[in-house]
């Protein structure tokens, strides 16, 4: 038992030294703080029946109630464009772009 608590202590002592480091380094709080609001990119298949439309504006709406935006893409039942598209999302995340 007193091994499992000092394994939480350590734990949390590890926890908040490395958020006191990153927090001196100022390199992760630079990216949080550059977008307020949290971006989420989204795919889709197809834009073309109501249905998949449907599902977009409720997905949309919910996002920004919760303090979101939202980038939509529709690949027009296209896989290989869908394939691009994604790939291009996460590309422009890798490298720091935003919406």
């Amino acid at each position: 038992m007193k091994f499992r608590i000092f394994l939480v202590v350590a734990s949390c002592v590890v926890s908040l030294i490395t958020g006191f480091v990153i927090s001196r380094s100022g390199s992760s709080t630079e990216a949080v703080g550059a977008r307020a609001k949290p971006l989420i990119d989204l795919s889709m298949d197809t834009l073309k029946e109501e249905r998949w439309q449907g599902d977009r504006d409720l997905f949309v709406t919910r996002a920004r109630e919760l303090g979101a935006d939202v980038l939509v893409q529709s690949a027009n039942s296209d896989d290989t464009r869908q394939i691009s598209d994604v790939q291009a999302l996460i590309s422009r995340r890798r490298h720091g772009e935003s919406g």
